[in-house]
């Protein structure tokens, strides 16, 4: 299903993703038992725009860190494209590897400086943290690469003046440390600072925070919003708790979004999605997180607690399976995506008064 949940501005987005499907093709028992086609992202658009917070949220499988890696050039989509500031990513990506520098117009973005504006944090700081390097050494190490122009002094002066930035001082006792010496939240900081180094358009923060101590997330989500203020950059925020994703976009002034079985089946500003939301599965996930829903904690609004599998997801809305709103016409037609207002859109019927969903009969307690 083709999914257009896109925010129009006068200036070019940071990133474009039009249409974005991503296909993984699992081969079983070396190839004998045939192929398992699994959309993990299933027809996906979405426009990013500078100083941006996107959250992204949903359960375990759903498709959301595939999208973000797909956002920031990781990931190749099968169909649709990836553009940044109004330039495929993996056209500039070929054109660069055959070195067709003729090829390149003027105002053309080369594919290095779209790297190297597209970051990402990952899950566990430690393992993306080389053991073997210093805090000062891990950071010197895209300085010299990027901006092979800094002295080794200018390059000190930079990390040791972010690292009491964020809090880790005194800053030349923490220079001199290994990833092992840090605690999990200072470990964050010091990707987070590596990320930054590169003063990114876009960062892919992937359940950046699940790995702390709840007493930290606020505390490194805080960091994040004080330093997107300073660099300028944007966040595509990964997570499947909800709370999370509600606090850093609510502070940001940003977008929440909701993932299902490969599609993004609501977006828009945290009030809306909080106070009015659409969808059955956001009804369901601010039901599981009753600490930001003003809504009376009853039943659980789900019929079903399995989800589908992916290799073979369910007809028509994919979430009929699970929804106790559901209708016949649920089972056989997908949903387009509806204008809720000003930034919201979802993908129900239910979003719209003038449809033969309120007319087709309820779908029966056992499928």
């Amino acid at each position: 299903m083709s999914q257009q949940m896109t925010e129009q501005s006068d200036d070019e987005p940071v990133i474009s993703m039009n249409d974005v499907t991503v296909r993984f093709e699992d081969e079983r028992f070396f190839g004998l038992a045939g192929k398992d086609a699994v959309n993990a992202v299933d027809g996906v658009s979405l426009d990013i725009e500078q100083n941006d917070v996107v959250a992204l949220v949903g359960e375990s499988g759903c498709g959301k860190t595939t999208l973000g890696k797909t956002a920031i050039g990781l990931q190749r989509p099968t169909d649709g494209s990836v553009e940044f500031r109004g330039q495929d990513v993996w056209d500039a990506k070929e054109r660069d590897q055959l070195l067709s520098l003729s090829r390149r117009s003027e105002g053309d973005i080369p594919f290095s400086e779209m790297r190297k504006s597209l970051q990402i944090i990952h899950q566990d700081p430690a393992s993306s943290l080389n053991a073997n390097y210093t805090v000062e050494n891990e950071l010197e190490q895209p300085l010299k690469k990027w901006q092979s122009d800094l002295s080794r002094s200018d390059r000190r002066a930079r990390i040791r003046g972010l690292l009491e930035y964020v809090g880790m001082t005194p800053a030349e006792d923490y220079a001199q440390r290994y990833p092992h010496q840090l605690s999990g939240g200072e470990q964050q900081r010091v990707a987070l600072i590596r990320s930054l180094l590169m003063n990114p358009s876009l960062i892919l923060a992937d359940e950046a925070i699940s790995a702390l101590d709840v007493s930290l997330r606020v505390e490194v989500m805080d960091l994040m919003l004080d330093l997107q203020d300073r660099f300028n950059t944007s966040y595509l925020f990964i997570s499947h708790d909800l709370a999370n994703a509600w606090y850093l976009a609510k502070n940001a002034g940003g977008r929440i979004g909701i993932m299902y079985l490969g599609e993004l089946v609501e977006i828009g500003p945290v009030e809306e999605i909080v106070n009015n939301p659409q969808h059955p599965y956001t009804k369901a996930l601010l039901w599981a997180t009753p600490d930001i829903s003003s809504s009376d904690v009853g039943d659980p609004p789900i019929r079903d607690i399995d989800i589908p599998d992916p290799s073979d997801p369910p007809s028509g809305c994919r979430f009929h399976t699970r929804c106790p709103e559901a209708r016949e016409v649920c089972r056989t037609d997908a949903p387009p995506i509806y204008e809720v207002s000003d930034k919201h859109q979802a993908s129900c019927y239910r979003t719209t008064e003038n449809h033969e969903y309120w007319n087709s009969q309820p779908l029966p307690d056992e499928q």
